[in-house]
């Protein structure tokens, strides 16, 4: 009798462990597929300062929109600089760029806000043209720079920045921010614009 009940048992056990078995399986295959999808998936951004949604696709290219923008606020942060402000763009360079790219950079930072101080010397971007390559994570902008000294502003010229990023799944970092001439700019927005003379 205790045998036969023993058996049964067994039998029940084993056909619940066979059940909890088949259960655990199924939640740890649609949990992986669940992870997989949502890595996978678009991020969707809603950021105050672009008109329209836009998205980072962990296995795409990054949205025009999207990299222009960034360049733009990025060109706001590297060059509306006065001496009081050097710190907190130092900060926030960090953040957005890459480790190995901010360490070169943070050199010339340094050096930069000692004479900016000693000067007493600050400066304002206004940006007036973008060309974007998301193809290559390459953005040109074209505006003025004013440079003030002692609250008068003592200059102004117009420039042409190149500014590259990486992207890694969905995490876009700024790779290079570098000044370049008129005629290395690739995109023709970007270009001097050629008045023209009536013969």
């Amino acid at each position: 009798m205790d045998f036969a009940k023993t058996q049964q048992e067994r039998k029940l056990f084993a056909s619940r462990l066979s059940v909890m078995t088949l259960v655990a399986a199924t939640s740890i295959a649609t949990n992986a597929c669940l992870a997989m999808v949502l890595v996978g998936q678009s991020r969707t951004l809603i950021i105050p300062t672009i008109p329209s949604e836009v998205s980072i696709d962990a296995y795409g290219a990054a949205d025009p929109l999207y990299l222009e923008r960034f360049a733009r606020d990025t060109s706001f942060l590297f060059l509306n600089r006065s001496p009081e402000t050097l710190l907190y763009f130092q900060r926030e360079a960090q953040k957005i760029m890459e480790p190995t790219a901010y360490q070169e950079m943070h050199k010339i930072l340094v050096r930069d806000r000692q004479e900016a101080i000693r000067e007493n010397r600050s400066q304002s971007w206004f940006p007036n043209d973008f060309y974007v390559d998301p193809k290559t994570m390459y953005v040109e902008i074209r505006g003025t720079v004013r440079i003030e000294q002692g609250g008068r502003e003592v200059d102004a010229q117009s420039k042409v920045y190149a500014l590259t990023f990486s992207k890694s799944g969905q995490l876009v970092r700024l790779k290079s921010f570098t000044e370049i001439t008129p005629d290395e700019a690739r995109g023709e927005k970007v270009k001097p614009v050629q008045s023209l003379t009536e013969g």
